[in-house]
């Protein structure tokens, strides 16, 4: 992608600006009949793009060289029906992995946590139960624990707290 600080010569087709970062694939019910002749079509030559552009960032597609079709094309009816649509908005691989979309390449193991949950309840209680959870208190033990034992017991704390919190929220008519 070609950038640019000059606004007289930048891309000015605001439709093309917006959709930089986004792949929109629309797929159309419709009939095939015959093979017609196939007729390739020039594709536009890229413009510059006004680099204090938000969208300026690290998108860049182009096409590839020419390839041979062998296959004749075959043409196609659309019935009407509304299209299907969808929108890939890509980010860089960094940005992807900074919002947890994409996993990291080497991902850290996470040790083995105790949770230790203190429950008690509200000053004034009302007809129905109300209970208020305090703060969870999570300690992770030094080192590489590799014990299933141990491991299994951690998940079964974590999955005792979670009950905890799930049944505190109100009630009605306990």
């Amino acid at each position: 992608m070609t950038l640019t600080d000059d606004e007289a010569i930048a891309l000015k087709d605001d439709r093309t600006v917006k959709s930089l970062g986004a792949i929109k694939v629309v797929l159309k019910e419709g009939v095939i009949g015959e093979a017609v002749p196939f007729s390739a079509k020039e594709l536009p030559k890229p413009q510059p793009i006004y680099e204090k552009m938000k969208k300026a960032g690290s998108h860049q597609v182009q096409s590839g060289g020419q390839v041979a079709k062998s296959a004749p094309s075959i043409a196609f009816t659309w019935n009407r029906a509304a299209p299907h649509k969808f929108i890939f908005q890509y980010r860089p691989k960094g940005v992807l992995q900074a919002l947890e979309i994409m996993p990291l390449e080497n991902p850290t193991i996470v040790p083995k946590v105790e949770v230790n949950e203190t429950v008690t309840k509200a000053k004034k209680p009302k007809p129905e139960l109300r209970v208020k959870v305090e703060d969870s208190v999570v300690t992770a033990p030094p080192g590489n624990n590799t014990d299933p034992a141990a491991e299994v017991e951690a998940v079964q704390a974590q999955i005792q707290a979670l009950e905890v919190r799930a049944h505190t929220t109100p009630t009605s008519n306990i």
